[in-house]
């Protein structure tokens, strides 16, 4: 399945948008493959990859309520 980036969304550590990833040239995006391709290679990741950030998601109610 391939899946396709969505436009709109927040960047991440990298602050790239997906719009600048999805809308970009053969040549950059021939640069970021051959990038990206390296770092997998050798397994040495950025320090920036390995951080998530969890962000909750509030639903409709009471947000002091632990079941919403």
């Amino acid at each position: 399945m391939i899946k396709k980036l969505k436009t709109n969304k927040a960047v991440g550590c990298s602050h790239i948008l997906n719009e600048q990833l999805k809308y970009s040239n053969i040549k950059v995006k021939a640069v970021l493959l051959k990038i990206f391709n390296v770092v997998l290679e050798r397994g040495i990741f950025p320090s920036e990859w390995t951080v998530g950030e969890i962000v909750p998601v509030k639903k409709k109610g009471n947000v002091n309520e632990p079941n919403n």
